[in-house]
């Protein structure tokens, strides 16, 4: 069957028009040369108005600007974005020598306006604000929140350039002398205007961009750039003579498409065939980037969408959520490969020969240990249990037929130590019998990668002629009841006559004699922080089943790390999570629920500030097991920042070694990185207020893990040289964290 075709990237594009005689048609004209939208003045440039009651703009008997009934309200709503005047900002930042209000300042101020309700009055899809003066500028960051603060229908669209080159101050204001340039002047506004989601960055892209473009574009792709404004003049010409953009500014295009901005092209129109070629050249330079691939699409719902991280440990998994996280193509071929090598090594100890090459140079085991000699006899092997020509031991008998066994008569021991002949010992000198435990099976892709895993050696036995063969015996242990009617459903369907069901939570079920305990222990318990689905508790719990000195886990051992994260748009959508009452739920944006919770997100619009750092280890065996076992962990983590960003939170990843050399990891910057590996994402701590940090300081980061008696839960906090955040999450506040589990 052939796959879809790949979904087409779609660009949008504007002109930017200074001059307009006549609107409707030049929207015309713009359309027809392929734009999708106009840029326009809502007032004409040269129309400046007071406030005086004896002023001009009162004597004047016509309106202050064109009619709404030049065309219909469709073409306003879809085709047409409005720019402030360039006048207001330099007026509205004087003051009186005594701090009163200046006339200029009150005409600017009224004029602004006047315009954003005129706007409003249209249902324009957004307005576009004029590059903001230098300094500080709070009595424009005062006016632009109060626009933000109504909810205007509209999106504010305030013009950035991408660096200090550019006139920062308009027609009429001084270059931009700040410490951070353009970015430092746009992160004050954004804060005074308390980080409001209808804010939003129209970056101008200018004839030349800095050596360092690269970085300073990196910390734009945090911000929300809801569109790149190309002036005529940054486009060069070719030999043709036609416009096309310099290697640095097809780079910043490029890494912007995947955020779907849009493309504003501004200023006079430099080439006679006019601004259809710049149109053309911009959509071919899209098309570049590539068509969307299958795993793009797939991931699109899920990009800086928040989701609580599931509570398999406390919550039974839907069918749905299962068939998800099984069609993952790399998750569980790492985990065949993991078995495959613990198998080959146990194999290599056992029978030494019978493969070729050797013990791998991570595996502990040793042929001096008693409890790798084949279990004592206690009878023959049952029927069905005798190793098959595949390794796996599973013979063609028919289906298994069920009875109301209890757990510990599944398994094939009742606790005394006993022995059903079911899962009698190996007494065969030719027969190597590894017991293999698969605990959090699920509906059973553990199971059959520990089966194919199985059948790998026992055909690599069978191609290097040994005249051994490989017994895997499986137990797999699942506490969802609605699970388990699918795994045993798949043993009598596959005919896996060698695994055995068990319907039990691991931390709960008996014990095994040492003839039935594991070789190898496999789970899948991990979270996107590594241990924040207790995979410590739950595997302390089970290690009980696995051969004490000897029994290998896989996975071997995991690693979460973390890093502080720019992303407003993260932090507004953590502020808007909306909670029922009982969990301290508050009208959105009015509580700190949505703080007190750490979120499992695809990170789309945000950018880790510095290279992650390890926070948390767990083993598995845990060596201290059972004397002294603390899962509790404490770490504090220092980062230095190249350049100015305020930290927005923190996000997490985790890294985990299955066995020997085969590992999966959502750490990026790890060369373990698991490509194509969708079943985790990341893990977004927010932080209640962003904290600004100054490029070359330290933000510092602490981070526990706290283990109760009936719940674990983590807490942290974050800070920079002059200002620190709450901590976050203190007993589990408000009533607990996302990280409750009852350890029932």
């Amino acid at each position: 069957m052939a796959s879809p075709p790949a979904k087409q990237r779609t660009l949008v594009l504007g002109s930017d028009v200074n001059c307009v005689p006549n609107l409707p048609p030049l929207l015309t004209e713009v359309i027809t040369d392929g734009f999708d939208f106009v840029a326009v003045p809502l007032v004409h440039p040269r129309n400046r108005r007071d406030s005086g009651a004896s002023g001009i703009s009162k004597a004047r008997s016509s309106a202050f600007t064109r009619s709404d009934l030049l065309m219909p309200s469709s073409s306003w709503t879809r085709s047409v974005v409005g720019k402030l005047s360039t006048w207001f900002w330099p007026a509205i930042e004087s003051v009186g020598e005594n701090g009163e209000m200046s006339q200029a300042r009150r005409n600017a101020e009224d004029a602004f306006k006047q315009e954003l309700a005129w706007a409003s009055h249209l249902s324009l899809p957004a307005i576009l604000l004029p590059m903001l003066p230098a300094g500080r500028a709070p009595n424009t960051a005062r006016l632009v929140n109060q626009c933000v603060q109504q909810t205007p229908y509209y999106q504010v669209w305030v013009t950035v350039p991408f660096d200090d080159t550019a006139d920062a101050g308009g027609a009429d204001g001084p270059p931009d002398v700040t410490p951070d340039g353009p970015w430092a002047r746009w992160d004050r506004l954004r804060t005074l205007c308390d980080h409001s989601p209808a804010l939003f960055v129209a970056l101008e892209l200018g004839p030349d961009l800095p050596d360092d473009f690269e970085a300073e574009a990196a910390r734009w792709e945090a911000e929300p750039v809801k569109v790149l404004v190309l002036p005529c003049m940054s486009f060069l010409t070719n030999k043709k003579g036609y416009p096309v953009l310099s290697k640095r500014h097809q780079s910043v295009i490029k890494r912007f498409v995947k955020f779907n901005v849009q493309i504003l092209v501004s200023g006079k129109v430099r080439h006679p065939s006019g601004r259809k070629v710049y149109q053309q050249y911009l959509r071919h330079l899209y098309s570049t980037v590539g068509e969307l691939t299958s795993e793009d699409e797939a991931e699109a719902p899920y990009l800086d969408f928040l989701q609580a991280p599931l509570q398999p440990l406390m919550d039974n998994l839907e069918s749905q959520t299962y068939e998800t996280f099984e069609k993952d193509p790399v998750k569980y071929e790492q985990y065949r490969k993991a078995v495959a090598l613990a198998l080959t090594d146990i194999v290599h100890v056992r029978k030494p020969g019978a493969l070729p090459g050797k013990v791998s140079p991570w595996c502990k085991l040793k042929p001096s240990e008693p409890n790798l000699a084949s279990v004592e006899a206690v009878g023959p092997a049952a029927p069905g249990a005798a190793a098959g020509a595949d390794g796996t031991g599973a013979e063609d008998s028919g289906d298994e037929v069920y009875e109301d066994l209890d757990e510990a008569q599944l398994l094939g021991f009742d606790g005394s130590g006993a022995s059903d002949s079911a899962v009698t010992g190996c007494t065969d000198p030719n027969v190597v019998e590894v017991v293999l435990f698969v605990v959090g099976a699920g509906r059973g892709p553990l199971v059959r990668a520990s089966l194919k895993a199985g059948a790998e050696v026992g055909q690599a036995l069978k191609a290097n002629k040994a005249k051994v063969t490989l017994r895997l015996r499986v137990v797999a242990v699942e506490k969802n009841p609605n699970a388990v009617v699918t795994l045993r459903s798949l043993v009598a369907a596959e005919k896996w006559a060698n695994v055995k069901v068990v319907s039990s939570d691991m931390r709960t079920m008996p014990t095994p004699p040492f003839r039935d305990m594991a070789d190898v222990m496999v789970s899948e318990l991990l979270g996107s922080f590594g241990d924040n689905e207790l995979s410590p508790e739950c595997l302390d719990g089970a290690q009980r089943f696995l051969k004490p000195g000897s029994g290998i886990s896989i996975p071997v051992d995991y690693t979460s790390h973390l890093a502080p994260l720019m992303s407003n748009k993260l932090w507004n959508e953590a502020r808007n999570q909306r909670f029922p009452a009982h969990e301290g739920g508050a009208a959105p944006g009015q509580g700190i629920k949505g703080f007190e919770t750490a979120y499992v997100v695809k990170v789309h619009n945000g950018v880790a500030l510095a290279p992650s750092q390890l926070c948390f280890t767990f083993e598995h065996p845990n060596l201290e097991w059972p004397e002294a076992v603390d899962n509790s962990r404490y770490r504090s983590l220092s980062f230095s920042l190249e350049a100015g960003a305020t930290v927005h939170g923190l996000v997490g990843y985790f890294e985990s070694r299955l066995y020997g050399d085969v590992f999966i990891s959502i750490l990026p910057d790890s060369p373990n990185f698991s490509h194509g590996m969708f079943s985790w994402f990341p893990l977004y701590f927010p932080i209640r207020t962003p904290l600004r940090a100054e490029a070359g300081e330290d933000v510092t980061v602490n981070m526990w893990r706290v283990v109760g008696p009936t719940k674990v839960w983590y807490e942290w906090a974050v800070a920079t040289s002059h200002q620190a955040s709450t901590l976050h999450n203190p007993n589990g506040a408000p009533i607990g964290s996302a990280f409750d589990r009852g350890l029932r």
